[in-house]
């Protein structure tokens, strides 16, 4: 639904059968950096901010 994306389990991306969970877009975070890498290929500066941008997370730590 609007408003919300699917969250994938962390490393899967949604690979092969993979179904994840509808999960609402946060609003706001918070300013902690802790650098994940996004299923899309974009470092984000921590898992909320991937959530905004209504990505999963491939790693931990920023992309190559």
């Amino acid at each position: 639904p609007e408003g919300s994306f699917c969250k994938y389990t962390d490393g899967t991306c949604g690979s092969g059968d993979q179904s994840g969970v509808c999960k609402p877009i946060p609003t706001a975070c918070g300013e902690i950096s802790s650098p994940v890498c996004g299923c899309d290929g974009n470092t984000y500066s921590n898992e909320c901010e991937a959530e905004r941008a209504g990505v999963s997370i491939q790693t931990t730590g920023e992309c190559p």
